[in-house]
C-alpha cells in the first residue's frame, strides 16, 4: 500500500537533493518543473505540454508508446527505452537531453500554443481518431 511505500522511501539517509511525498499536485509540480519523467500517458503527456515541460519518457504499455513515440517525433520530448537505462545508464540520457534541451523546450512551446489556438474540438477529435486509426497496426 502506499503508506508502506512511503516509509520506506522516506529514510532520513536520501539525499537532500530528493524529496518524498505521500501526494504531489502534478499540476503544480509542472508549473515549476524543468523536465518531466513520465510513463508518457495521455493526461500526463498533455499536462506537460500545456506547461511546456520537456519530458523523458519512459512508456510501459502500447498506448504509452505510442504517445512517447509522437512526442519524440515532434521533439518536444526524450524517449527512453526500458532497456537504455541499464545499458546506457542514465548519465549519458541526461547528457543527451541537456544538448538537445533548446529544441525540446521550444517543441513544447510550439505545440502548447496550438493547442491554445485549436478551438475547432470536433476537428481535433476527428484527427486524433484518423492519427490512430491509422497507426492502429503499428502499435496494436
Amino acid at each position: 500500500d502506499n503508506e508502506a511505500i512511503y516509509k520506506l522511501l522516506k529514510n532520513p539517509n536520501t539525499n537532500s537533493n530528493i524529496h518524498i511525498y505521500k501526494f504531489v499536485d502534478q499540476l503544480e509540480v509542472l508549473s515549476k518543473a524543468s523536465l518531466f519523467i513520465t510513463h508518457a500517458g495521455f493526461n500526463s503527456i498533455y499536462e506537460g505540454l500545456y506547461f511546456t515541460v520537456p519530458m523523458l519518457m519512459i512508456p510501459h504499455i502500447p498506448e504509452q508508446y505510442f504517445n512517447a513515440s509522437r512526442i519524440k517525433e515532434l521533439n518536444a520530448g526524450y524517449l527512453l527505452d526500458q532497456e537504455e537505462i541499464y545499458s546506457n545508464g542514465m548519465s549519458r540520457v541526461m547528457a543527451d537531453i541537456e544538448k538537445d534541451w533548446k529544441i525540446y523546450k521550444t517543441s513544447s512551446i510550439k505545440i502548447r500554443q496550438s493547442f491554445l489556438d485549436s478551438s475547432d474540438t470536433v476537428a481535433v477529435t476527428a484527427t486524433i481518431k484518423n492519427i490512430v486509426k491509422s497507426h492502429k497496426d503499428k502499435y496494436y
